[in-house]
């Protein structure tokens, strides 16, 4: 079981504040995101505290609202666990609170919202680390939420490495999802959402599996039937663990039961395939082409990462790898079920 690291040792906001919900000056811009010219002008995050290593712009927010769907279309809601009799059993109209912690454009927010008969007395936060409604960044394509969200509903740009602006015990619902690539701790993450949610209160977390697998029941090796595929993501994952990037899809719930503060830690694993299996429905086919889409573009913002710095590799290498990948997916594809894995679940707050 992985212990967990020693907790932040700054101040614990007490109250909810507003303090970072501020104007985005251009200065300011810039000391969140660059433009790098050698990348074709993708924009990144810049902050020192934030690892985040792929562009942060329209291209690749498509990316992540496709992976949205899909897993919306394979699990058959945005989240797993009690969610739902947690926001309804609030006594008198009481107010719930739910944070979407790496919001995106906040569509997992939104599904909920627009539920209005049932969650009116919910006031929904999404949290991402480019989250902001700021014009500015419109010139760089950088995905913005709705200029005039409902008012219940809040997006704001937040450093998922710093604490929280919202006070011990405040929240019910918080949720967690693919947020391993904006933190160096994921365990920090873990320990504010337990500061912030109530007694009774839920986490809902998830993150994907970094590396190809074959079901199990076609017997073969995925180092075997796809070592180029595998190649690419021991890369994407030697260079972010040296970026101090842990792979924690499948620890989660050891991390939770370190803390001592969650019980009822539930995972669950899904299958997402890559590209269409032999034998599968038409909707399992249109899923699995379109996530071997979505990890082509995975490919595309992995470059800047897999080959800046010493270690890495020249132009024509990348390339080289990235089409030898997808020609062995082209190869798998209705031959293998090639898939990788969705681990998600849930905790309740002691």
């Amino acid at each position: 079981m992985p212990s967990p690291p020693p907790a932040y040792s700054g101040p614990a906001p007490e109250y909810d504040s507003d303090d970072d919900m501020v104007s985005m000056s251009s200065d300011e811009f810039n000391a969140y995101f660059q433009v790098v010219p050698r990348f074709e002008n993708k924009l990144y995050h810049s902050s020192p505290t934030c690892p985040y290593p792929f562009p942060v712009d329209a291209y690749e927010t498509q990316r992540l609202d496709v992976v949205h769907n899909l897993l919306l279309s394979i699990i058959g809601r945005p989240f797993v666990g009690p969610v739902h009799e947690i926001l309804t059993a609030a006594p008198n109209g009481q107010e719930r609170r739910v944070v979407d912690v790496g919001c995106g454009r906040g569509q997992c927010v939104h599904r909920l919202e627009t539920m209005s008969d049932l969650y009116h007395h919910v006031s929904f936060f999404g949290l991402d680390i480019v989250q902001s409604l700021e014009a500015n960044l419109e010139d760089y394509q950088v995905p913005i939420s709705t200029r005039y969200p409902p008012d219940n509903v809040n997006f704001e740009i937040h450093d998922i490495a710093t604490p929280m602006r919202f006070q011990n015990a405040s929240i019910d619902v918080v949720h967690v999802r693919l947020c391993s690539m904006t933190v160096r701790n994921y365990n920090f993450i873990l320990r504010e959402a337990s500061r912030v949610l109530r007694p009774g209160g839920i986490l809902v977390f998830g993150e994907i599996f970094r590396g190809p697998v074959i079901d199990p029941s076609d017997g073969r090796d995925p180092q075997n039937e796809v070592p180029n595929l595998a190649a690419f993501y021991n890369n994407v994952n030697h260079r972010l663990q040296a970026r101090g990037i842990q792979h924690v899809c499948n620890t989660i719930p050891q991390r939770l039961q370190g803390l001592g503060t969650f019980t009822d830690i539930t995972q669950f694993e899904y299958n997402i395939p890559i590209g269409p299996w032999p034998n599968t429905t038409a909707d399992g086919a249109l899923i699995g082409r379109q996530y071997r889409d979505a990890l082509g573009r995975y490919m595309d913002a992995a470059k800047r990462m897999l080959t800046e710095g010493p270690e890495g590799l020249s132009e024509q290498q990348y390339q080289d790898l990235c089409d030898r990948a997808s020609e062995d997916i082209g190869r798998a594809e209705n031959a293998v079920k090639l898939l990788t894995r969705y681990y998600t679940g849930f905790a309740i707050r002691g």
